[in-house]
């Protein structure tokens, strides 16, 4: 119910210049429990020195705190297994040529990101069903173990703050889920 709830929210966000560690300090903290229930370990890797970001904190943490269970549930019954989390910024040179055109906000490319990446040691999402993962009510869990909202409403909160995510298969000696998430540094927003 209360993915439903989330999925069908109205679209406004209360945007708010932060720090990206510190939300994403913030969404381990709320997840910490499954991590320890779990056994999970955790690895951070936040570079300090990143610029701030425009963004709704509530719903940021939760797409962080959305990505990490997933990662945990992927993960169930695996021996040792270990979520990845990474900041670093740079600017972007891979965005489609449409996407963004029309609205100055989206992300471009040269422009100036922050990227938030999450990555688990499961087994991955078959290459099959990647492209299908946002689709609401799509779930790759078994019948029973989730709604197939999740990374919908993960979607539809990167696209309201003019974001980019990205998901990605490790490679085969290695496997798990890669999700990167693209956000437009505060100053770059300045500059449009």
């Amino acid at each position: 119910i209360q993915g439903m709830v989330d999925y069908s929210r109205d679209d406004s966000i209360n945007l708010i210049v932060g720090d990206p560690n510190a939300l994403v300090e913030r969404a381990i903290k709320f997840v910490h429990f499954d991590l320890t229930n779990d056994s999970v370990s955790l690895y951070r890797d936040l570079r300090p020195d990143l610029p701030k970001v425009l963004m709704d904190h509530t719903k940021m943490e939760q797409v962080i705190i959305n990505l990490i269970t997933n990662g945990i549930h992927a993960m169930k019954g695996q021996e040792n297994p270990k979520i990845e989390i990474s900041t670093h910024w740079g600017t972007v040179d891979h965005v489609d040529r449409d996407e963004g055109i029309r609205d100055s906000k989206h992300i471009r490319n040269n422009d100036e990101v922050i990227v938030i990446e999450v990555r688990d040691h499961g087994p991955g999402i078959p290459p099959d069903k990647l492209d299908r993962v946002f689709e609401p009510f799509y779930t790759t869990k078994p019948t029973g173990e989730g709604t197939g909202l999740g990374l919908s409403v993960v979607k539809r909160i990167i696209d309201l703050h003019r974001g980019r995510i990205e998901l990605e298969n490790g490679p085969q000696d290695d496997s798990g889920l890669r999700v990167r998430i693209y956000l437009k540094a505060h100053n770059a927003l300045l500059k449009k």
